[in-house]
């Protein structure tokens, strides 16, 4: 993942789409947070995809959207979009 670019560039906020994981599975975002957090003291992730269930981590479509360290106290809230 490029979070290890995160620290280098000074990136505060990312957003990635075509991520084709399935991220309604706990292991996926575990595995993103984790990620995230090996190079940030702070972050928020906010993963969406369709509701469609996957029998694999491969899932066509879905985005990512993120913010580390300082920004992460700019978030007041996560939620979805409803129309999709």
């Amino acid at each position: 993942m490029a979070t290890e670019y995160f620290q280098t560039l000074q990136v505060d906020a990312a957003g990635f789409s075509e991520t084709n994981l399935d991220t309604s599975k706990v292991s996926i975002t575990r595995k993103l947070h984790k990620s995230l957090r090996s190079n940030s003291k702070h972050c928020k992730l906010q993963c969406a995809s369709n509701s469609i269930k996957a029998q694999h981590n491969y899932k066509p479509g879905g985005i990512i959207s993120l913010v580390r360290d300082d920004l992460t106290a700019r978030v007041q809230s996560k939620g979805a979009d409803p129309l999709g």
